[in-house]
């Protein structure tokens, strides 16, 4: 195509921006823009524009004819970020089409309905295996697995294997990570089990000659501290377990779909032939966070073509995925088919004020002086001076007292209505928490990002309590927490009743008195007499051993533990909801809410979906197996972060900084900056040696730029000690630049204010000291002229930890803030002196607004208990499914939204699933699909017995076989009365008659409806239609809709569809139920 326009002047990407109504291109946004096709480059600093720029990019390509607009290919992390880029460059081109002039018809009807390609490195990668697998023997049932699927495989594959936990000594969910983390890096890393067997056995043969050689043998304590190596070798048994019990299952992770993708190209040269020829130019986002195996991968593909990288050594903070800070160094050596690829930067920052700025390039200098190619940033056009606050704390108490302080100043001012806010920690520590805790004593909304956080909420605690209890008859730390929880209040006189019980219970001739002795309980004795079997037997304690308010107290507890142990049939997601109820934390969080303004119950049905998910993805509804997924995501911090999450106004947002990349707010505050908490301690201290979920750093894709293996050059036993100390430093140089990008994220997240704090006493007795980030921060403010707001004194010699010496008090059994207690105080003292002069109940406490809604809250949750009718709200964002479930069986709608029940991809929805696929890959197209819009899955009757080779045989031989679609897989997401509706419509085409302009056509895998349920189906297609006008703009009357059942070769179109005014009143206009 190129050819064609030498002879053209081109246009400038700042007129195009001007006919576009949108700003000028800086310089630098312009140079790269307008840059010649070919390998290249972007350093894009954090808040630089780089999506509006690779937009931007092209848009100019395409308006030059440089490329065909539909052959771009886009590749980012996330399906948000996918998502927005497919939508700008659509976007800016079908603006295009309109205002350009003297441009011809096919021209500008190519930009009108333009559908670059953009997707996930990972949808692009099962791409791959799903058109080229069968060539190496890849069945095209293999599916991809999530990472409660995968988790719950090597849990299964570790508890088989009895003599495997023996040899390697640690817990069964440790095992269980240690597994599923090094097959992760195997496959990040193009390495497979015997590489690293060979590789351990390289190690272990030179450590095991040295000994032979000298005749002297490695300290015990030595060969302990080499967990990479001692571990690591008891694993291989178990990870080739693992990868057998994958195979059997036709399922893959993430990362061996990767690591087959590249096996595929490696193999067969004509797949990047195919896929140069499909795309004119492709663009990599976000590229410094790929992995070893996605950058071969890419280069394997598109090495020497017109390829573009953009990403931030500065962002690398993803290390321990796989990925590199060397990544887009190693790019600009690689692609450049033997010449070094140009670079080029985006250095002006419109998202932050100026002081931000100035911290964001200081922090990265040291970076920049060790020779990383790191964009030093400059303030925008819009750029306002900006606030810095810096603080050194005397205490951590005092450190959080302040942050929380200053939330709730702002809060009572009704800034954080007006304002996003964000608390960023390095991980769940005791800031975290507290200041949770603080902002939610103080009255202000709270947020809390991730599944971390949201097993930190009150009722979350009390809620997994109860299902540890009920999955273990042993977890008595739970069961006492639930005791002495605010629901249930029982004291300490109780609680050692009830354990002098259970000790009655495991030795009878006790009962009635004491110990002989008062030695303490034997340990073992314990384990085999937990409270949870005195708390079932509870009506056989004797009664003056409690108190008589804590008696009754524990036989109700006992009672509704015997009712949910019954419902332990249930499936995960509906015990979880029972357990909810039973505990009343529905009414209890729904109070909470509405009094703090947030959104009622959302943590409770947060945790529900999770649940959820863990079924649908695992296939199981093992609550054991679910709670012990829980724990070590926790623990590892997997990631398992609530979707959807935006800066927000009203609520303030809590979340580490790894979950904050990608985000920006008005306000960061972030504290916890001292030495050994930001940055944080290096663990394990000697790198892969130490560990046992890394691989070895031989065998890594960025083994050029890792510390070497120093056992190598150690000739005798005595100076393995040795040489793994030494070995520590480089490991701890390398993971203190990991912890400077990180927080070089952090800073960059805050536009116009940003607070850091750290404090000088914790826990223990020895003073902390300042993080170098926070010395920095604190010399550019006063540089500038600025000060701290406070800033501790270095510890005298002989001065003790105050905390220490005023120890930190909590009433206990019941954690509550101490207004809250004495409103309770009151308001009890109150019951009981009303109820005692039999007067009636106080008026004005009988109007108070939340005295009266949770009265009725607590009416309507009887009113259900007795009566079948459930009241649920729509979603807000409604699809073209859960429409045609509306018109169709609106209660059945009801149900799947309040208690979401996992579905197993059953044969038939599978062959639907195959069928839409085949589809979109005959058409030569493809694109991002989110989970809930699989195609295939709203089909009618998919139980029809027809195999996937026949719906493809019954297609070839319809009127479609022989048509090219306009558009196949366009995604929507459109408002409707202030309802939105998203979906996806699976081909377009050009109506051949004069009464309309397009033909929108589903293709169906089941049999044809027939009365109510095809009328309700028809929804769907009335759903379409407008979506079409909407997107591109064109009357609703221009557009046809129809049906295509596959297997019978029949186009359904219905003689009418419900037009927008009837849509909205399917929505507002709800069917009345009929209860009892």
């Amino acid at each position: 195509m190129s050819g064609e326009v030498q002879t053209l002047q081109r246009i400038s990407a700042s007129q195009i921006a001007r006919m576009l109504g949108k700003p000028a291109p800086t310089d630098e946004q312009a140079a790269v823009i307008e840059s010649p096709l070919g390998p290249s480059a972007i350093i894009a600093g954090a808040g630089s524009g780089k999506t509006e720029t690779m937009a931007g990019r092209v848009v100019w390509l395409v308006i030059n004819r440089l490329v065909d607009p539909d052959k771009v290919l886009g590749l980012t992390f996330t399906r948000k970020a996918a998502g927005e880029l497919a939508e700008r460059i659509r976007e800016r081109l079908a603006a295009a089409s309109r205002a350009l002039v003297d441009v011809d018809e096919q021209h500008r009807l190519a930009m009108l309905h333009a559908e670059p390609t953009v997707l996930t490195y990972d949808s692009y990668a099962r791409r791959i295996v799903s058109e080229h697998g069968l060539r190496a023997g890849i069945e095209p049932g293999v599916t991809t697995a999530d990472q409660s699927a995968l988790w719950l495989i090597a849990d299964r594959v570790v508890g088989a294997s009895s003599q495997a936990l023996d040899e390697i000594g640690l817990a069964r969910p440790s095992v269980v990570n240690h597994v599923v983390d090094l097959s992760d890096e195997l496959a990040a890393h193009l390495r497979s089990i015997d590489e690293l067997a060979a590789e351990l056995a390289r190690v272990r043969g030179h450590l095991e000659s040295i000994e032979s050689g000298s005749g002297k043998s490695i300290s015990a304590s030595a060969w302990k501290s080499l967990g990479g190596i001692t571990t690591a070798e008891k694993l291989i048994p178990v990870l080739r377990d693992f990868e057998q019990a994958k195979a059997e299952r036709d399922v893959m992770s993430f990362g061996d779909t990767m690591r087959e993708a590249h096996r595929l190209v490696s193999r067969f040269g004509d797949i990047a032939r195919v896929e140069r020829e499909r795309y004119d130019v492709v663009l990599l986002d976000e590229y410094q966070d790929t992995s070893a195996a996605q950058a071969d991968f890419l280069r394997a593909l598109f090495r020497g073509h017109p390829i573009t990288a953009v990403g931030d050594p500065c962002q690398a903070i993803y290390g321990f995925r796989g990925a590199s800070a060397d990544t887009l160094p190693a790019y600009r050596r690689e692609f450049g088919d033997g010449e070094l690829v140009d670079v080029s930067r985006l250095q002006t920052s419109f998202r932050n004020d100026r002081v931000i700025l100035d911290l964001a390039n200081v922090a990265s200098e040291p970076l920049r002086s060790g020779g990383a190619e790191v964009a030093q940033l400059a303030p925008g056009p819009l750029a306002e001076a900006g606030t810095l606050e810096v603080s050194w704390c005397e205490t951590i108490e005092d450190e959080c007292d302040a942050v929380v302080a200053d939330i709730a100043a702002l809060h009572a001012q009704g800034r954080t209505s007006s304002e996003t806010i964000a608390v960023l920690c390095r991980s769940r520590s005791y800031e975290y928490r507290n200041i949770i805790e603080g902002l939610r004593d103080a009255g202000v909304p709270v947020e809390v990002v991730g599944l971390g956080g949201l097993l930190t909420t009150p009722e979350i605690v009390d809620l997994t309590n109860m299902l540890r209890v009920l999955s273990d008859p042993e977890a008595s730390v739970a069961l006492v927490q639930l005791l002495s929880s605010a629901r249930w209040k029982i004291g300490p006189r109780d609680l050692m009743a009830l354990r002098k019980h259970a000790r009655t219970l495991r030795h009878p001739s006790q009962r009635g008195g004491e110990r002989a002795s008062d030695d303490p309980i034997d340990p073992d004795e314990v384990d085999e007499t937990n409270i949870i079997d005195a708390l079932d037997a509870i009506e056989r304690a004797p009664r003056a051993a409690f108190s008589e308010e804590g008696h009754r107290r524990l036989v109700a507890f006992a009672a509704e533990l015997r009712s949910l142990r019954d419902a332990m049939g249930e499936s995960l997601a509906d015990l979880v909801s029972l357990v909810e109820r039973r505990m009343s934390l529905d009414v209890e969080t729904t109070v909470r809410d509405l009094r703090r303004g947030l959104a009622p119950r959302a943590t409770l049905d947060q945790f529900i979906a999770i649940a959820s998910e863990f079924s649908s993805g695992s296939g199981s509804d093992s609550l054991t197996a679910f709670l012990a997924y829980v724990d070590t995501a926790i623990e590892v911090d997997r990631g398992l972060v609530v979707e959807g999450v935006e800066p927000r106004e009203g609520a303030v947002q809590v979340l580490t900084a790894h979950s904050a990349k990608g985000l920006e707010w008005d306000r960061v505050y972030l504290p916890g900056l001292a030495v050994d908490r930001f940055p944080a301690q290096v663990r394990p201290s000697a790198g892969w040696l130490g560990g046992r979920s890394q691989i070895p750093y031989e065998l890594r894709g960025d083994f050029g730029v890792l510390p070497e293996n120093p056992l190598f050059e150690v000739e005798v036993p005595s100076k393995v000690s040795a040489a793994m100390t030494a070995f520590k430093e480089p490991v701890r140089e390398r993971h203190l630049l990991e912890e400077r990008r990180l927080f070089y994220v952090a800073v960059t997240r805050a536009r116009h204010v940003l607070w850091l704090s750290g404090s000088k006493w914790t826990e223990g007795k020895k003073a902390r000291q300042p993080a170098d980030f926070l010395l920095e921060a604190r010399a550019l403010l006063e540089s500038s002229g600025g000060s701290v707001r406070v800033w501790a004194e270095p510890p005298a010699g002989d001065e003790t930890n105050p905390l220490s010496d005023d120890p930190l008090r909590r009433l206990w059994p019941v954690a509550v803030p101490d207004a809250a207690r004495e409103a309770m105080a009151s308001a009890e003292e109150a019951v009981r002196e009303q109820a005692e002069s039999g007067s009636e109940p106080d008026a004005a406490l009988g109007e108070h607004r939340w005295s009266v809604a949770t009265d009725l809250l607590i009416a309507e949750r009887q009113r259900r208990q007795r009566s079948p009718v459930l009241d649920v709200a729509l979603p807000e964002r409604l699809s073209a499914s859960q429409l045609v479930a509306l018109a169709g069986n609106p209660q059945e709608l009801a149900l799947d939204l309040r208690r979401p029940v996992p579905r197993g991809l059953a044969r038939a929805a599978d062959r639907g699933t195959l069928f839409h696929s085949w589809v979109e890959h005959r058409f030569g197209t493809d694109s991002l699909i989110d989970i809930d819009e699989l195609p295939g899955f709203a089909d009618e009757d998919l139980s029809l017995q027809i195999d996937i080779d026949d719906l493809i045989h019954a297609f070839e031989r319809s009127e479609w076989a022989s048509r090219m679609p306009l558009e196949t897989e366009t995604g929507f997401d459109f408002v409707i009365d202030g309802v939105p509706l998203r979906g996806r419509l699976d081909a377009v085409f050009a109506w051949e008659g004069e009464d309309a302009d397009f033909d929108v056509i589903d293709w169906k895998t089941g049999r044809k409806p027939s009365g109510d349920a095809l009328v309700a189906a028809e929804v769907q297609l009335a759903v379409y239609r407008i979506a079409w006008s909407r997107l591109k703009g064109v009357p609703v009357d221009r557009v046809r809709a129809g049906f295509h059942y596959v297997a019978d070769n029949y186009t359904h179109r219905p003689a009418r569809l419900l037009d927008e005014s009837e849509i909205i009143s399917l929505i507002t206009d709800l069917p009345t139920p009929v209860g009892d």
